[in-house]
Parts: C-alpha cells; sequence; structure tokens
C-alpha cells in the first residue's frame, strides 16, 4: 500500500461523505481510507458506512482527541505515506497522483499542500487565497508551521518521532512539525496538488476575530510554548454547521 488517508471526524456527516466522494474519483488507486470517529452525536458513521465498498475503507469508532484518533489511524493503516486530512477539504480527482509525484521528486519527508478556499463568493475567495499565499510562503518558511488539514508525512518519520502528541489541545500538527525537523527530517509546502478546504471556522467565529485569535497563540506558542499557551486560548472543536450551498 502506498498511502494511507487518515480522516479523524467528529460530527462531520455533512462535510464528510463530500470528502469521501471525491477520494472515490482520484486517478492514483493505491491508497486506503481509515476514518476514526471521536464519538459523534450525529450520522458521521452511517454516512461513512455508505462507502465501504467503494473505496478501501475502514471505520473505527474511537474516543474523542484529535490526535488520539490520528494516531490509532496511523496504526491501523499500512502505507508507506500517512496522509491527514480533515473531513471538511474536497481534493481534487488528481490531488493524491500529483502529491506522490511532488513528494518523491522532492524527496521530502512531509509536506502539505497549499489549500484553496472552498467558498461561493468570488470575493471570498480571491481574499482568501492571497491571505493563505502570504501565510503559507512569507510567515511558514519562518515560523516554520504547518496545518493537519492536509499533512502527508513519511510513515517511517512520523514512527520515528512518535507520531503526535495526544496530551495536546491543539497546534499538535505544528508540534509534530518542529519534532520531525529537529529529528532532521525534510518539509516543504507543496503548491501543485489542488485541494480545497472551507472557511466553516472564519464563517462561525468572523474571519478578523479568528485571524487575530489565530495569530495570537502562534505569537504566544512562539514565546511560551504550545502548553502554557493552550491554557490562554481556547479553541472549539466539534460543532459545526452545514455547509452553504
Amino acid at each position: 500500500m502506498k498511502i494511507s488517508i487518515i480522516i479523524p471526524t467528529l460530527n462531520e456527516q455533512f462535510y464528510l461523505p463530500k470528502l469521501l466522494a471525491a477520494l472515490e474519483k482520484q486517478t492514483f488507486r493505491d491508497f486506503e481510507v481509515t476514518v476514526v470517529d471521536g464519538g459523534s452525536g450525529d450520522k458521521t458513521v452511517f454516512e461513512a458506512t455508505r462507502f465501504v465498498g467503494r473505496l478501501n475503507l475502514k471505520i473505527i469508532e474511537d474516543q474523542r482527541g484529535i490526535s488520539r484518533q490520528r494516531n490509532l489511524g496511523a496504526r491501523e493503516s499500512q502505507g508507506e505515506y500517512l496522509l491527514f486530512l480533515d473531513a471538511d477539504v474536497v481534493p481534487s480527482p488528481a490531488f493524491l497522483e500529483i502529491l506522490l509525484r511532488e513528494v518523491e521528486r522532492k524527496k521530502i519527508d512531509a509536506g502539505i499542500a497549499f489549500p484553496r478556499p472552498l467558498a461561493a463568493n468570488p470575493w471570498t475567495r480571491i481574499m482568501a487565497t492571497v491571505g493563505g499565499i502570504c501565510l503559507f510562503s512569507l510567515l511558514f518558511p519562518i515560523y516554520k508551521n504547518c496545518i493537519g488539514a492536509d499533512f502527508v508525512v513519511r510513515r517511517k518519520a512520523f514512527e520515528k518521532v512518535g507520531g503526535f502528541d495526544e496530551s495536546l489541545l491543539f497546534a499538535e500538527d505544528n508540534d509534530l512539525l518542529q519534532r520531525l525537523l529537529k529529528s532532521g527530517f525534510s518539509y516543504k509546502v507543496l503548491y501543485k496538488p489542488k485541494i480545497k478546504m472551507s472557511l466553516r471556522r472564519f464563517e462561525r467565529d468572523g474571519y478578523l476575530r479568528y485571524t487575530l485569535r489565530t495569530l495570537f497563540s502562534m505569537i504566544l506558542i512562539s514565546l511560551f510554548g504550545i502548553r502554557r499557551t493552550q491554557k490562554i486560548v481556547r479553541f472549539e472543536f466539534g460543532h459545526h454547521r452545514p455547509p452553504k450551498g
């Protein structure tokens, strides 16, 4: 198995089917999918079961905890590469094919695909894209940050650093990246694989408010570390409205 896709879920009945449908259309076929549910109170698991037989899919019901769910999915999979996807992303049909080609051509151990905004409003898409390019091209190379929404990593590298830290409430993806870099593994932001990500957290909390809170948390993390920061900043997970449109 070349790629193992791990999707942690919590109340994702509206978003997960779109992701699984997009994976069903992939041009690259040597992959498996593991959905690890953290005790959803909606129809997330039921929606996942509709794709059994259509995808090489395994569904695991476990306790809530995004790092715990991701680690469990990694242990229960077989792929050479681990691809962690959030439920609110939608990859293009050639996403896996291009992602694998880029990773192997550039000989990197870990990376993220630059996410395009999944939004109906053209102005919102433009502003979010410009903001994302600035963030990924200017800030992330200095801050050495990443997002776990579409994070790919070689299994050997992931296992060597011990996977995700299950004691962290957020920024677990950033913590994993820092440990990978300290261990000498390479990392890049990849712009060719096309994947879209919802702006639901911005829409729920307000674009300016969520952006400022995120930047504030990044500053605190750089100054005090993740463990102290998570006592100051709070992010809500697992409560999402149905997507618009």
